[in-house]
């Protein structure tokens, strides 16, 4: 999973998604990070293995001009730098949160979508010999693994490439080939605005530095317990304008999602937490979504919404505490961190 940012306003872009995901830091990710801005229609990004540190060590926020951007930072994965997000070309820069979830079929899906780009003469900058076998994984016909997302990416530059729409390119991306996950778009010639493109996962709206700002988690946003914090719904696509303006209309045509919430999810879950110490957030969501949310409906659905609500308030109000811890990266870099949460008391 991940943590991720994104603004469109008056100011500058990057410096106020730089703040952004050092806020909310190490909640996710840790292991690749990477930013992308958009300035006069000329999308400027960099990214790296490593943690937002070693971003920070290797890239210049003064360097990412405009007022539209996203930064995000992930989890561990299969290679080196370019397993990083964002993923595109000159034309659009995306990245991705979430996870193929209920979509079994999505790695066969997207390896059938890289062949067809691999025809359309586009190569793959992820392509990599150096990873685990998985059915999950997304392969080129030789058999080599490739990121899905920069799959979503390629296509969408392709339709927009044929059409200058970037609704109609995240729809025949990723609303394609649909993850429980959320995407974010920058789009050449687009240098006010954010697109996303939301399943099923958690995306919250704020005012934010005279523009309006998105992420995963409230504990990004300078104040995060402001009564005016939205979340944007499920199976919907959205833009954000540097202006204030905001656009939002369904994604996927008659898409069902679960939207069940179980009884006393909350109290259950601020319950579970009470007491924790030195626990990863990976033990929230494999023990105690696992074994409160038993019967998982072959649909997208709304659990991650709902534990990133709870996790959202108890780091607000102070009854839980991060620590970050360094631990040996994957592949590269040497150096990555790690985050364990502590319940106060």
């Amino acid at each position: 999973m991940c943590i991720w940012a994104a603004y469109a306003g008056p100011r500058k872009a990057a410096e106020v998604v730089h703040k952004m995901i050092w806020r909310s830091y190490g909640i996710w990710g840790g292991y690749y990070s990477g930013l992308v801005s958009n300035d006069n229609g000329k999308l400027y990004y960099g990214k790296t293995a490593g943690d937002t540190g070693v971003w920070d060590n290797k890239f210049k926020v003064a360097d990412f001009p405009g007022n539209a951007a996203i930064f995000h930072s992930r989890t561990p994965s299969e290679d080196d730098n370019e397993w990083s997000h964002p993923f595109g070309t000159e034309l659009v820069q995306l990245s991705e949160q979430g996870c193929f979830g209920c979509f079994s079929e999505a790695a066969s899906g997207y390896s059938k979508m890289a062949a067809e780009l691999l025809e359309a003469g586009y190569t793959f900058r992820t392509a990599t010999t150096r990873h685990q076998e998985g059915d999950w994984q997304v392969k080129l016909p030789d058999g080599r693994p490739v990121h899905a997302d920069e799959v979503i990416a390629l296509a969408a530059d392709k339709i927009y490439r044929e059409t200058r729409d970037p609704k109609a390119a995240l729809r025949g991306s990723f609303g394609r080939r649909p993850a429980e996950a959320v995407v974010q778009a920058v789009f050449e010639g687009q240098p006010d605005r954010v697109y996303i493109a939301n399943v099923n996962q958690r995306v919250v709206l704020a005012h934010e530095e005279d523009g309006l700002a998105l992420s995963t988690v409230r504990a990004s946003f300078a104040n995060p317990a402001a009564g005016d914090i939205i979340e944007i719904p499920c199976n919907t696509l959205a833009v954000i304008y540097a202006d204030g303006r905001i656009e939002m209309e369904e994604f996927i045509p008659g898409m069902t999602i679960c939207r069940e919430v179980p009884a006393n999810f909350r109290e259950e879950a601020i319950k579970w937490w009470t007491g924790k110490k030195a626990t990863p957030i990976h033990i929230y969501w494999e023990e105690f979504l696992s074994k409160f949310w038993k019967q998982v409906p072959e649909l997208p659905d709304t659990r991650a919404i709902l534990a990133y609500r709870v996790l959202d308030e108890l780091l607000i109000t102070g009854k839980l505490e991060q620590e970050i811890e360094e631990v040996k990266g994957y592949f590269a870099p040497d150096r990555c961190t790690h985050t364990i949460f502590n319940w106060k008391d």
